[in-house]
C-alpha cells in the first residue's frame, strides 16, 4: 500500500537520491555529459532547499513500507519540473495518482505545462498532453515541450 502526501522536510534528501537514481538509470544516457551536470546541479540539496523555501517548488511524494518511491515537483503551481518513480514501481499507477494529487483542486481550464524527456513522452501522452513544439535541447538537458490542460488530464 503507498501512502501519498506533500513532502516534509526531513524527506528531502532520501528523495533526491530517488531522484538521482532513476535518472542515472532511465535519462541520462539521452544526455550529453553537459545535461547530466545540469540535471545533477539542478537537484543540489542547497538549491532545492533554497527553491521550496521561496515558494517556487512544491513536492508531493509517495512512499512503499517507508521509503520514497515516487516524487512530484511543480514550479510555481502549474510547472511539472520532475516526476521520477522508482523502477520498481513502474506501472503501478503511482505517476498518475502523483498528477492527481498536485492538480485535482485546480480549475478545469488551468494550463499544466512540462518540458519531458524522451523517455517519459509516452507516458505524458498517455495522460493528456500534447507537444507544444519539436524536441530541443537547453544546456544539454534534451526534452519536448508539453502541456493540457487541467480538465483534459486522463488520471
Amino acid at each position: 500500500m503507498c501512502e501519498f502526501g506533500l513532502l516534509k522536510t526531513k524527506e528531502l534528501e532520501e528523495t533526491l537520491e530517488m531522484i538521482h537514481d532513476v535518472f542515472m538509470q532511465f535519462e541520462a544516457s539521452d544526455y550529453s555529459q553537459q545535461g547530466v551536470d545540469t540535471f545533477l546541479k539542478f537537484i543540489d540539496i542547497a538549491n532545492i532547499r533554497d527553491s521550496i523555501k521561496k515558494g517556487e517548488l512544491v513536492f508531493w511524494n509517495t512512499k512503499a513500507s517507508g521509503k520514497i518511491v515516487g516524487v512530484l515537483a511543480v514550479r510555481n503551481r502549474t510547472h511539472i519540473c520532475m516526476l521520477f518513480v522508482d523502477a520498481q514501481f513502474h506501472r503501478h499507477g503511482i505517476a498518475k495518482r502523483l498528477l492527481k494529487e498536485a492538480f485535482c483542486d485546480m480549475d478545469d481550464g488551468t494550463k499544466i505545462t512540462v518540458r519531458s524527456s524522451p523517455y517519459a513522452v509516452p507516458f505524458y501522452h498517455a495522460v493528456g498532453f500534447v507537444d507544444t513544439d519539436a524536441q530541443m535541447a537547453r544546456d544539454g538537458i534534451v526534452f519536448v515541450p508539453m502541456a493540457t490542460r487541467c480538465s483534459e488530464l486522463k488520471i
